[in-house]
């Protein structure tokens, strides 16, 4: 790593931790994210049949359903009293959408395991000018 970069890296990083933070969502808040962006409809639950069909699917759980010959991918919000209705085309968007932030986040980490390779290569000469710890 060329040490010009290291700085660039540093706030890259710590933007990233601050944004994570920041932006800590549930795990159902992460999934319905992840559903709009992929191209789910949110359909509100109006009528007693719908709010039923909504307490019944599986929470944090996306269902196949097949309605009028179609198969369809639901996945229920039972706090706001909707669904997210996708087929096929949005449920691979949805797939890919959570490999990408996977490769994302594997390649984060492996910018902090590189960061913190670079740091302790510098403790040494650190050491080195303060001599033993032990009292030796």
């Amino acid at each position: 790593m060329r040490l010009c970069s290291l700085p660039l890296l540093v706030a890259t990083l710590l933007a990233a931790m601050l944004c994570g933070c920041a932006t800590k969502l549930s795990r159902t808040a992460q999934i319905e994210r992840r559903l709009a962006a992929s191209g789910f409809q949110v359909m509100p639950a109006t009528t007693p049949k719908q709010l039923e069909l909504v307490s019944q699917l599986d929470p944090g759980s996306l269902t196949l359903m097949t309605r009028n010959g179609k198969q369809y991918y639901v996945f229920p919000d039972a706090a706001q009293k909707q669904l997210y209705i996708g087929q096929q085309a949005q449920y691979q968007a949805y797939q890919s959408l959570i490999e990408i932030e996977q490769a994302q986040q594997s390649e984060l980490k492996a910018d902090q395991t590189s960061l913190m390779e670079a740091r302790n290569d510098s403790l040494p000469q650190w050491n080195e000018a303060w001599g033993s710890w032990t009292g030796d």
